[in-house]
């Protein structure tokens, strides 16, 4: 685990603590919680590859949530509040795999007596799991674009960027081998930020979402091309449009991006990724795009 992670996240539950001490006039410790002082280096052994997601981890995972002796903790809660946090801060696609095949673990629960702890804690925590309980809350939310983070614009963009990666690796995984707490909605973030980036003409959209859009395009690309359908929904274009339509319009739109310097003050590394993208699609439809 980076002591980097370890420091950003400490940081992180302190500020938080006392944000709620001052607005909320609640005391509430500003160290780490036991069941945070286990995710912690989780959460970072998966950013930096030094651990993975196995058969075990779900086990692991949800009996340290059940076990906890804290009367006025919600596990459940801090483990998406690290989970967020982890998402926003690693921009490594093998680190979104993994942390996609986490929350699917989590997902999947084992069988309540394996685990320890009170019964009326597990009783009550396992469909919360087994819903992801507010995780689609928390998406919709983000869904806001990078103008939610109180963080610099650069760090908000980075952060807006990585979630978007993120949520990409999910929705493969989630068409793979699909949930039902998943179902339907992974893919419509997906559709929507495409078609914010890559069919409005506003400059604002372009800067919010065309590149978040070209992450969809290279990590899920098979998907969104095989599946005139993908995403349940178009916004410009009709829905069900062929998929060649679709393609050329959006990798178009990439390499129109690729050549403007309209957006190089705010985000100079737009032009490299929408060109880079752009020229990805244009070769995976020459060989046919078909895995």
């Amino acid at each position: 685990m980076s002591s980097d992670w370890e420091t950003k996240a400490r940081d992180y539950i302190r500020e938080q603590a006392l944000t709620i001490r001052e607005h909320l006039g609640i005391a509430k410790s500003t160290d780490a919680s036991p069941f945070q002082e286990f995710i912690i280096p989780l959460l970072g052994g998966l950013m930096d590859g030094s651990a993975d997601v196995g058969p075990t981890t779900s086990h692991e995972v949800i009996s340290r949530m059940t076990a906890s002796q804290q009367e006025d903790a919600d596990e459940w809660a801090e483990f998406l509040w690290m989970f967020f946090l982890a998402i926003e801060h690693t921009s490594a696609d093998e680190a979104h795999s993994r942390l996609a095949a986490l929350l699917r673990a989590v997902a999947q629960p084992p069988p309540i007596d394996s685990l320890p702890g009170p019964e009326a804690k597990k009783i009550a925590l396992i469909p919360r799991l087994s819903s992801l309980e507010t995780f689609g809350i928390i998406s919709r939310d983000c869904w806001n674009g990078p103008s939610r983070h109180t963080q610099p614009p650069a760090a908000a963009l980075a952060a807006w960027v990585n979630l978007n990666r993120f949520y990409a690796h999910l929705s493969r995984q989630q068409r793979r081998e699909p949930l039902d707490s998943l179902k339907d909605w992974v893919e419509v973030f997906g559709k929507y930020t495409i078609s914010c980036g890559l069919e409005r003409e506003s400059d604002n959209d372009v800067r919010d979402y065309a590149w978040p859009a070209a992450v969809w395009l290279e990590i899920a690309g098979s998907d969104i091309y095989n599946d005139p359908h993908w995403g349940g929904r178009d916004n410009t274009l009709p829905e069900g449009a062929p998929r060649d339509l679709r393609w050329d319009v959006w990798a178009q739109r990439l390499q129109e991006i690729a050549a403007s310097d309209r957006f190089d003050a705010q985000q100079p590394q737009l032009k490299e990724v929408a060109g880079r993208v752009a020229d990805m699609m244009r070769e995976s439809k020459a060989k046919g795009m078909d895995a």
